[in-house]
Formats: C-alpha cells, structure tokens, sequence
C-alpha cells in the first residue's frame, strides 16, 4: 500500500495568502485524524496497560492489542470447553467492552501517536497562521463556527 504523502509547502509569501495557507493546514490535519474522535471511547484501564489514550508509544499501543487478543483467545477457548451444551456461548467484554472495541480504539489512537510530530508541527503553524489573520477574515472564520454550531 502507497503511503499518502502529507507534506506540503504552503508558504507562499505575502499576508494575503494566509487564508489559503490556513485553510490547507486545516486540511492536512483533518487528512491525517481522518474521523477520529476529540474524546475517547474507551476510557478504562487496560490491567498492566493503563489508560490506552497515555500510551504514548506504537510498541505499547501494540502490547496493548496483542493484551486484548490473547485474553479474548483464551477466553473463547476456555468458553467452549466449559459451556453446557446447548447453551450460548457468553460473548467476551473486558472491562464492557468487547475486543473490538477496544482493538478499533487502539487503532485510532496509534494513528495520532504515529503521526505526534507532524500534528504537533502543524498545529504550531495553525496557530501561527491563526494569529496573522486580518480581522475581516478572523470575523468570516468565526461566523462560520457559529454556522456550523447553529446547524449541528
């Protein structure tokens, strides 16, 4: 699979370009979060993990995976030995929540681990950029906030 690039030069020299410089900044962090979400899904402990949103390494994050599949194995294994016959078989939740849930929480989270830096630099710029706005075009972007807060 082709890695997208992410870098970008937007610089292009005068104060009326900052908008447009903004505006592609935004987008590239947009483009790397994809829809992740500003608040976490899961906000209990992992048992020897901790909370998965302070793990602030991919090696952890995978520890952390491999953590939730294997206890999710066993379970099943040990489950199906045990289950009457007849019986359904309990589906497996840690800490109620099923593996998937936390597998798919884990993903997104190495996803701004893996990218720490390069979001960490581009929000430098954005608030950067942000301060140099004009006022006319600091009012446009606050009135569409408010537009997009009065339509959500």
């Amino acid at each position: 699979m082709k890695k997208e690039s992410t870098s970008v030069t937007i610089f292009k020299g005068g104060k009326e370009d900052i908008p447009e410089m903004l505006q592609e900044v935004t987008r590239l962090i947009k483009k790397i979060k994809g829809n992740l979400p500003e608040t976490p899904k899961i906000t209990n402990e992992l048992s020897g993990h901790g909370k998965i949103a302070e793990i602030e390494t991919l090696d952890g994050l995978i520890k952390a995976a491999s953590t939730i599949k294997a206890k999710e194995r066993a379970y099943n294994d040990i489950a199906k030995d045990i289950t009457p016959f007849g019986l359904k078989t309990p589906t497996f939740a840690l800490n109620g929540h099923s593996a998937k849930q936390w597998i798919d929480y884990i993903k997104t989270t190495a996803i701004l681990v893996g990218n720490k830096e390069k979001l960490k630099k581009l929000n430098d710029v954005k608030v950067i950029l942000e301060r140099n706005l004009s006022d006319q075009d600091k009012f446009k972007n606050d009135m569409a906030l408010f537009n997009s807060i009065l339509h959500d």
